[in-house]
């Protein structure tokens, strides 16, 4: 959601708390949807039917709908916050996991600028003045410095191709986010339909559900679940406490992938190390072996 949405909620949300009517806390609030949401509430309409007009996914919609109704509306906006904000320290914390590796090939690069503009300069004036050329060794050095031009092209070609195989677990936190959502609605009694939408990129899901498939037949064949957990739901779906254990269910593919991410990463910190070290020590052989060539040449 953006940022003048999500602070709009939380606003909303605490001033209810406090006691305060959905009307009065409109008047109080400091947002730029501050106008149109008082117009809006001035004109006899609701908050929730307000927010059908700003982009929040259609399951939000539905849920706030039904919470005004039932006069629990800040319990509705709570959840949702809630909700958001668990979202974005998942992402949060896979954007601070990655981001030592970047910074040590980030460093890599910034030594390769280095010995670029501050070193390769005197091997190359000192093999002038001896009247010979510089060894390839040092006259590719220079060329190296387009590899991360290059990295990027590659990376930004293969993103728009196939961006679920190129960044790291997008596609496990996609499926993650979809399960929360049909959770969401399960806990709520919201139907599955307003979480299976085109719009989000589940038309397989629409299309499975609106041919009377149940929850645990739509999930195998869209291969989002474990069959483990698939398994777990199907005996949910006959015991009718689909909600509490499909919540369980979740909740154990969450920790499942939060533990891949952490594995993952700690193998990619010392591979990055020995990766640059390999090309650091390959960088310094290649200065090396020209100093004890200009030796031969005095």
């Amino acid at each position: 959601m953006k940022k003048e949405i999500t602070e709009l909620l939380i606003d909303i949300e605490q001033l209810l708390l406090e006691g305060f009517s959905p009307k009065q806390a409109a008047e109080i609030i400091e947002n730029p949807l501050k106008e149109a949401l008082n117009y809006h509430l001035a004109c006899g309409g609701s908050f929730a039917k307000f927010l059908n007009k700003v982009p929040i996914p259609n399951l939000y919609k539905t849920m706030l709908i039904s919470a005004e109704q039932s006069a629990s509306l800040q319990k509705g906006l709570n959840f949702i916050i809630n909700t958001e904000r668990h979202k974005q320290k998942l992402l949060n914390n896979l954007v601070k996991e990655l981001f030592y590796p970047i910074i040590v090939v980030f460093t890599a690069f910034g030594v390769l600028i280095f010995f670029e503009y501050a070193i390769l300069p005197v091997f190359i004036d000192i093999f002038k003045e001896l009247g010979t050329t510089a060894p390839k060794t040092i006259r590719i050095i220079p060329y190296i410095k387009y590899s991360p031009l290059l990295v990027i092209f590659i990376f930004t070609t293969m993103y728009h191709k196939k961006r679920n195989n190129i960044i790291p677990f997008y596609n496990s936190l996609k499926k993650l986010f979809t399960l929360k959502q049909i959770s969401l609605a399960l806990s709520n009694n919201i139907p599955l339909q307003e979480v299976f939408t085109a719009k989000h990129n589940n038309s397989k899901l629409q299309f499975y559900l609106n041919h009377g498939l149940s929850l645990s037949q739509i999930l195998q064949k869209v291969d989002l679940l474990p069959a483990k957990e698939l398994q777990k739901l199907k005996i949910a779906e006959k015991s009718g406490k689909i909600a509490k254990h499909f919540e369980s269910i979740v909740s154990n593919y969450e920790n499942d992938l939060l533990n891949k991410i952490e594995k993952t990463v700690i193998l990619i910190e010392p591979l990055t190390i020995i990766a640059i070290g390999i090309f650091i020590g390959i960088l310094t052989i290649s200065l090396i072996r020209p100093i004890f060539e200009i030796g031969t040449l005095i």
